[in-house]
């Protein structure tokens, strides 16, 4: 079993909720985003970046 999930769109709706969810299973999860960081964040991680950005996503996921 995967040890980090990596979500995209994790800032809100279906995305939050999934991240939740693996949470609680004690998965390490990094989210992503255009948004900034949820307050009070469940994330160990967050990348705030536009995915429609293929540069910028491409450095995120080297960053990680």
């Amino acid at each position: 079993m995967a040890r980090e999930v990596w979500i995209i769109g994790a800032s809100q709706g279906l995305g939050l909720s999934v991240a939740e969810q693996y949470v609680g299973k004690g998965q390490r999860v990094v989210g992503m985003s255009r948004s900034m960081q949820p307050v009070g964040s469940l994330f160990d991680a967050w990348l705030q970046v536009d995915v429609t950005d293929a540069a910028a996503f491409g450095a995120a996921i080297e960053k990680l």
